[in-house]
């Protein structure tokens, strides 16, 4: 009996081949997979830091709100300190304390800020100073994207939430400051992000 010479013969070699392509195309499902998922969690990982930046940012205005009014145009009455009501666009704005001053210049260490849920963004605006004379453009800057829904609330000296203050209207530029701010933010994916933010009134 003849002796088998060395290599591989043609059916050898289709088996093997079909083999190596089943195998790589199982290692390439499983790469594609794990690549999948770590995109999935890096974009989840920046939409959570933009989701507490944001919170970052409206926490710090809170805390140095300030109890005085802003006047805009001239013979209109003065805006209360804080105001707000829910289910508008524009549905916070205060003056804030704490302005950054580096050069020491003569200016107000206050600010106007406000904040406004439109086509899906928070945005938030500033003034350079507690007033809002029309001819100053305040500085946007977005926030949040591809928000669902934003909420806000008011807690009174009676514990209570209420949905707008000051509760007797915006010429009440001497009504007391909220005890405490809640806003609530739906995000798709994360649902309902819920804070409660206290007014530092001492």
């Amino acid at each position: 009996m003849a002796a088998r010479q060395g290599g591989f013969t043609l059916i050898e070699l289709l088996v093997a081949l079909a083999v190596f392509a089943v195998m790589s195309t199982m290692a390439y499902s499983g790469l594609a997979q794990l690549l999948n998922v770590r995109s999935v969690m890096e974009s989840q990982a920046e939409e959570m830091a933009r989701l507490q930046m944001a919170m970052s940012v409206i926490e710090r205005d809170l805390e140095q709100a300030a109890p005085y009014p802003s006047r805009g145009v001239v013979g209109e009455p003065a805006r209360p300190a804080l105001m707000g009501e829910d289910g508008v666009e524009n549905f916070l704005e205060l003056t804030r304390n704490g302005r950054r001053n580096p050069l020491g210049a003569r200016r107000s260490s206050l600010q106007r800020i406000a904040y406004a849920f439109i086509d899906g963004k928070l945005q938030r605006a500033v003034w350079p100073g507690p007033d809002q004379p029309p001819e100053i453009a305040p500085y946007l800057s977005e926030l949040l994207t591809g928000v669902e829904e934003v909420e806000v609330r008011f807690l009174d000296q009676r514990r209570q939430w209420r949905a707008n203050w000051p509760q007797g209207g915006v010429a009440m530029t001497n009504a007391p400051m909220p005890e405490a701010v809640e806003i609530v933010v739906q995000m798709p994916g994360w649902g309902r992000i819920r804070r409660v933010f206290a007014l530092n009134l001492g």
